[in-house]
């Protein structure tokens, strides 16, 4: 299993870093906790997590029926929100109160919102929302009046290296783990103090033999979405079939990359070929000036990155 999800935290001692958001949490937990929450922070920051280790300390069991984790950036109409709003009348058969998590919630659609503002306002005693968003802006102001706010933050080089440490003593002996510290040290700086990353980037060098075949692969390791958005790069400028470019898009789906962060990468990269080209190839300008042309307007999240894929097909298949 990989160490991102084999060693994901579920009690509040276990989470790293954040001290300031859990010590509110815990204080609130003793007295009348409210019950609609939101954790802001940037992807892999231990959003979710916290929401999972929150749920049992508000009465409903992680495993059980009671907690759902929805990822509202796919199922986000007005039909989901009246469904979560007909729901929450109703106990479990368990007893157990509700605790519903909204991943991605700022993807969600107006109607969706629309739908949920009574719940969140005049939520039953048993039922509490745990709203995550990478991008608090672009909620409602309706449903961020409703929200007790807390920021999820990355973590300090310091915190970084001692959780990597805490990770590794599970998996390898003591004199192996005090030679890495250059391998920890580059993990630290290309995780950018997410924790997500940083276990994945561990997860694939820290069983390799070499201490410098470890340190070479940590410096040349480049994120999977950021492959895969060079990969799409290259198919769109190679005019590749769609089978291929259909292929790439549904991974960078599985990998929660926002359409715009896409086309802002797919655009610098024929910015970068523009650039570096030593001479006029029409073929290649040609397919260039037309990325740009379909690839000229922002993507927005409300759109479930349709946009990005309509896009990528005319690219693909066009005659021009």
């Amino acid at each position: 299993m990989p160490l991102h999800i084999d060693h994901r935290p579920t009690k509040f001692k276990q989470f790293a870093g954040n001290k300031v958001t859990v010590s509110k949490l815990q204080s609130m937990l003793k007295g009348s906790f409210p019950h609609t929450i939101l954790f802001k922070g940037r992807p892999g920051c231990g959003k979710t997590t916290l929401a999972g280790i929150l749920a049992p300390e508000l009465g409903c069991p992680f495993h059980s029926n009671a907690f759902k984790e929805l990822n509202v950036g796919k199922d986000r109409g007005i039909a989901y929100g009246r469904q979560i709003a007909e729901e929450i009348k109703y106990k479990t058969i368990g007893g157990h109160n509700r605790v519903y998590v909204l991943d991605e919630c700022q993807k969600a659609t107006s109607d969706f919102w629309g739908s949920m503002l009574i719940p969140l306002e005049k939520t039953p005693k048993h039922v509490y929302f745990i709203l995550c968003t990478t991008d608090p802006q672009k909620l409602p102001k309706a449903v961020l009046s409703r929200c007790s706010q807390f920021d999820v933050l990355p973590l300090k080089k310091k915190t970084m290296t001692k959780l990597l440490k805490a990770v590794l003593k599970k998996h390898l002996p003591p004199e192996r783990i005090e030679k890495m510290e250059k391998v920890l040290s580059e993990i630290c700086k290309l995780s950018e103090g997410i924790p997500r990353d940083a276990l994945v980037i561990l997860n694939q060098v820290y069983k390799m033999d070499s201490l410098k075949e470890m340190i070479n692969a940590t410096k040349n390791y480049i994120p999977v979405e950021v492959k895969e958005m060079e990969n799409l790069a290259r198919a769109l400028l190679k005019k590749e079939s769609w089978q291929n470019v259909a292929g790439i898009l549904r991974n960078l789906e599985k990998e929660k990359v926002a359409p715009e962060t896409v086309r802002m990468k797919v655009l610098a990269y024929m910015k970068a070929v523009l650039l570096n080209s030593k001479g006029t190839n029409m073929k290649t300008t040609s397919q260039v000036s037309l990325v740009f042309e379909y690839f000229d307007e922002t993507f927005q999240f409300n759109d479930g990155g349709a946009k990005l894929v309509f896009a990528c097909h005319e690219i693909t298949t066009t005659t021009k």
